[in-house]
């Protein structure tokens, strides 16, 4: 049993602002859940919060999708803004 686990550009693009993922995620009997990452790209530029689509499609192996799959994630920006610099 299994199904695609993929993501997509929501405000930010793949290979920029996250590492774009798009695997197959198999369960074996008894199994509900899985853990998943989505890998992102530190840089030093300062920016706004940006979203990424997750989407689980394709189920296989008698996999039901419920009524919800898609989701957003959120990146959030960790660089920290510049200080002024004032020049008398």
């Amino acid at each position: 049993m299994g199904l695609t686990f993929s993501t997509s550009n929501g405000t930010t693009s793949g290979g920029t602002v996250y590492a774009t993922v798009s695997q197959v995620v198999s369960f074996g009997n008894g199994e509900f859940s899985k853990t998943v990452s989505v890998p992102i790209i530190n840089d030093i530029i300062t920016e706004n919060l940006e979203t990424v689509n997750l989407t689980l499609s394709n189920p296989t192996g008698g996999s039901i999708l419920g009524s919800r799959s898609t989701a957003m994630l959120s990146i959030i920006d960790n660089d920290a803004t510049p200080p002024l610099q004032l020049r008398t």
